[in-house]
């Protein structure tokens, strides 16, 4: 296993299971990020312990699962944030996982992903930037997308 891998998968294992009484991060909840590839995630709900709840959307060309609202679940503790994405969804199974781990910066999530494929075992990596908009609530662009599968870009 690269190295890279079982470092992410670490700090990924820690940051979803490290023991509860972290500090919340009260400026995340209900916000919505932003990746240079238009990519959007969202922190729908998050708790005294640092975890979080939200979706992800994902814009980024050259991939599938696009234009549907995937579950997202991740972590929060002393300015460093871990999620992840299993992509399935009813309309769309891409049959991958993708972790990314980082930092928070102000306004600005900066992270590196894996992402892993399942059959080929086709594992790629990157880097992320997300920048928080203002003037839209998660919880409802979330409900937004379920309710009708968005499949173009949110306003």
């Amino acid at each position: 296993m690269p190295s890279l891998l079982k470092a992410l998968i670490c700090f990924i294992g820690w940051v979803l299971i490290a023991a509860p009484g972290f500090a919340q991060e009260p400026d995340l909840a209900d916000s919505v990020w932003r990746n240079q590839s238009g990519s959007y995630l969202l922190i729908t709900e998050i708790d005294e312990t640092g975890r979080f709840s939200g979706a992800y959307f994902n814009q980024a060309s050259g991939y599938r699962c696009q234009g549907l609202a995937y579950e997202t679940e991740g972590r929060v503790h002393a300015g460093m944030i871990g999620f992840q994405v299993a992509w399935e969804h009813p309309a769309e199974r891409c049959d991958s996982l993708t972790v990314w781990a980082g930092r928070i910066q102000g306004d600005v999530i900066t992270t590196r992903w894996l992402l892993a494929r399942a059959g080929n075992g086709e594992l790629l990596e990157g880097e992320s930037r997300f920048e928080r908009l203002e003037g839209r609530s998660a919880g409802e662009l979330h409900a937004e997308w379920r309710a009708n599968e968005m499949t173009e870009t949110p306003r």
